[in-house]
């Protein structure tokens, strides 16, 4: 499991595990975890029913509370923009490739 320093604020760091998972409509899903209890920090993607996604993307929340989550999985090398976007009401959630493993 490879351990990722993730910002909570400007000035605390959290280290922090990714955990892959599939909705019931067999999207991926990616969570954040708290390497020290466990916990989850929140919830990376969306799922979109009716969209059809190939076997190594997502839709990634990158608003509101998640607000530059995109930025973090790209400067860390966990997934890659495709220039693809799904609109959920007045948002264009970018849909992403993973670059890790099932075993995350």
């Amino acid at each position: 499991m490879k351990v990722y320093k993730f910002p909570l604020s400007k000035r605390a760091l959290c280290n922090v595990y990714l955990l892959k998972g599939k909705y019931q409509n067999n999207q991926n899903s990616l969570q954040i975890i708290n390497r020290s209890n466990d916990d989850p920090l929140l919830t990376v993607s969306i799922c979109v029913p009716g969209l059809n996604l190939k076997n190594d993307e997502l839709v990634i929340k990158n608003y509101s509370e998640n607000e530059g989550i995109l930025e973090f999985l790209i400067e860390n090398e966990i997934a890659e923009l495709t220039n693809r976007y799904v609109q959920i009401g007045y948002i264009d959630a970018p849909i992403v490739k993973l670059l890790v493993s099932d075993k995350i």
